[in-house]
């Protein structure tokens, strides 16, 4: 499944508007329409009942709203973790480079995370 269906059926069930979620995500209203007709076509049920004033969660919406939570916030962990772990590592040296910053460059981060995380000057400014 697609993680981009599940966080525009998330911001449909929170606006209840399609138009206001395709405001939201610069598309149009019948790409936010497609991107549910595709996900209830994957899950093989009906998520949403469709009017003019909007959008009301039909039991099996109720039902896959906690699935679709999860699964957004399963995806975006890493990408958090990430921001933390670089915001942290901010100003830590290389090994056999001092001042070299870890904001120098992406092979640098790698390195500073992935190489070198046990080396007391890493440990020293990354907790």
């Amino acid at each position: 499944m697609d993680v981009e269906l599940a966080r525009t059926f998330l911001q449909v069930v929170r606006s209840g508007s399609l138009l206001a979620v395709a405001d939201k995500l610069h598309v149009t209203q019948t790409a936010v329409t497609a991107r549910l007709k595709s996900l209830e076509s994957q899950l093989n049920c009906r998520l949403f009942d469709r009017n003019k004033a909007g959008a009301r969660l039909t039991p099996d919406g109720q039902r896959f709203f906690r699935y679709a939570s999860q699964l957004v916030q399963t995806w975006q962990a890493p990408a958090v973790r990430w921001q933390r772990l670089f915001s942290d590592a901010r100003g830590a040296e290389l090994p056999g480079q001092p001042g070299a910053g870890a904001c120098g460059g992406g092979v640098r981060i790698l390195l500073v995370f992935l190489v070198c995380p046990k080396t007391p000057r890493v440990q020293r400014r990354t907790p």
